[in-house]
């Protein structure tokens, strides 16, 4: 089958991606990991390698519940909480010599949902629909379809979340 889309509610603390089957069902896709839920968290690190063009360490992000996992261990490698500040420019943590912004970290969050739909799915996924607070303004909801944008994802809708439960 050939999905047309998938549904994201990027949330605060968790994400859940869902598709619909042949039958009209609303299915729910695990990530990556096999987890239904996804934690909004990103850790960033040094890969051990180097880039030849800067000159400056390679970063290596991880995503979900492994990032949230070391939240413990590393508080000051993982970065949460960032959808508050969607639309802003705030710098929400600098690791590893770069500024992390909210649209950076929903960009990094929206491709690993993305990916793992495709990984799930077995097909290229473009088309999403995603909920946000209904309290967004338009400059955060611009910025959440920059950073779909910036994962290879088309915004087919933004959904206040109230709305997206009646559907």
């Amino acid at each position: 089958m050939k999905y047309k889309g998938i549904g994201i509610d990027l949330g605060t603390t968790n994400c859940v991606v869902t598709y619909v089957d042949d039958s009209g069902k609303v299915c729910k896709i695990p990530n990556k990991d096999g987890f239904d839920i996804t934690p909004s968290s990103i850790y960033v690190s040094e890969s051990g390698e180097i880039d030849t063009k800067t000159g400056k360490p390679k970063i290596k992000y991880t995503v979900g519940q492994k990032a949230k996992n070391l939240l413990l261990k590393e508080p000051k490698n993982v970065i949460s909480s960032f959808k508050p500040y969607m639309g802003t420019k705030h710098v929400l943590k600098e690791l590893h010599g770069r500024a992390f912004t909210a649209q950076h970290c929903s960009m990094l969050l929206l491709k690993y949902l993305k990916d793992s739909a495709e990984q799930y799915l077995g097909e290229s996924i473009q088309d999403a629909v995603i909920t946000v607070p209904a309290y967004f303004t338009e400059n955060q909801k611009s910025a959440t379809v920059t950073a779909a944008k910036l994962a290879g994802l088309k915004v087919l809708e933004l959904l206040p979340e109230p709305a997206s439960s009646a559907y």
